[in-house]
């Protein structure tokens, strides 16, 4: 029986449970209800080092985003947390744990609005470029996803939750050819931005960061993460040694992204508008290679930072152009098709 070990063994033991399986014991009775409270104050405190990171981006993502309501809930319930006496009887007792667990489902929610991200497809004047087999959205709402996940990808036990959901929509651990819809491939494309980013960020100066949007007090809590999760830091990296080992065995079948974007062409904005149309593709051997080494090594060259921080840094200033009505948007386009797994 739990309630026949030493204060000291049972929170020795809560540290390695989820938040789920704390909320599971919680519910059993008022005597695990209570002795639960004490870890999920810790892991509630180990949160708090997002506020900054969520004011900042509050600051640039747009209300329309369909996940800013959420995100500002969870700001207001960072910001208001307050510390509560947990001896009581049940009533009070019920209370201060609906405020200390009010965080972790706020973040928790706001992490599944950005993972099964579900972005309306860019309208071209009467037909909306989205398929099962083509999807096109914006390129500001693709640097939007991102963005918002880098901000709040935080917690070891997202990480792995996150991992399990692009393993199931690439449908993994079926054999045989499937067809992977367009959609799935956009959400994996937001996840490999959204870890590279997570990787090369800390190996960048405070202008190039400000080249990315990122404020240097957002990047500096970075460092925190660590020392807040501990074990589960190491579950989370070997998670993603998995999915990457995996998608390095498929990479050839992954659906590249293209951006298209218009340019003022090589004689200026006084010659003509904003008529040249220019496009990158983006291999996905080129951004899973590249997590990988930040994953294995240790010695990481300059060269590394540099190529993908011009990447970043040219989608990014992409994005954050003024986009006249008479020029069409940049634009993200992946494509769906059939993978064979074996």
């Amino acid at each position: 029986m739990m309630n026949a070990l030493p204060n000291d063994c049972c929170q020795a033991v809560f540290s390695f449970a989820t938040i789920a399986d704390l909320f599971s014991l919680g519910v059993t009775s008022k005597f695990y209800l209570n002795s639960i409270q004490f870890e999920l104050q810790l892991r509630r405190q180990s949160l708090f080092f997002l506020r900054k990171r969520v004011a900042s981006l509050l600051r640039v993502l747009p209300n329309s985003h369909p996940c800013f309501l959420v995100i500002s809930d969870l700001q207001d319930s960072l910001m208001g947390a307050q510390e509560r006496e947990l001896i009581g009887d049940y009533s009070s007792l019920y209370k201060a744990h609906h405020e200390v667990v009010k965080c972790h489902k706020l973040y928790s929610q706001s992490m599944n609005c950005l993972m099964n991200s579900n972005p309306e497809p860019f309208n071209a004047g009467m037909v909306m470029i989205s398929n099962e087999l083509m999807l096109s959205v914006t390129l500001k709402r693709y640097i939007g996803d991102v963005r918002s996940c880098y901000h709040l990808l935080a917690s070891p036990e997202v990480t792995v939750q996150w991992v399990k959901s692009i393993l199931e929509q690439l449908q993994i651990e079926k054999k045989g050819p499937r067809l992977i819809p367009a959609i799935s491939w956009y959400r994996l494309w937001v996840f490999l931005h959204c870890v590279l980013l997570w990787r090369v960020t800390p190996h960048l100066s405070f202008e190039q960061l400000k080249e990315l949007g990122i404020t240097a007090s957002v990047e500096a809590t970075q460092e925190d993460q660590t020392h807040n999760f501990g074990f589960g830091v190491l579950k989370a990296e070997c998670t993603l040694r998995k999915i990457f080992y995996i998608l390095f065995q498929i990479q050839h079948q992954i659906s590249s992204m293209r951006i298209r974007w218009n340019t003022f062409g090589p004689l200026g904005q006084a010659f003509r508008g904003r008529d040249d149309v220019q496009g990158q593709t983006i291999e996905p051997m080129e951004w899973i290679g590249k997590v990988q080494t930040y994953l294995t090594s240790s010695n990481i060259t300059q060269d590394d930072n540099s190529s993908v921080f011009t990447t970043f840094q040219r989608l990014y200033a992409q994005s954050e152009l003024a986009q006249p009505v008479s020029v069409q948007p940049p634009l993200v386009t992946v494509h769906g098709g059939n993978v064979y797994y074996w």
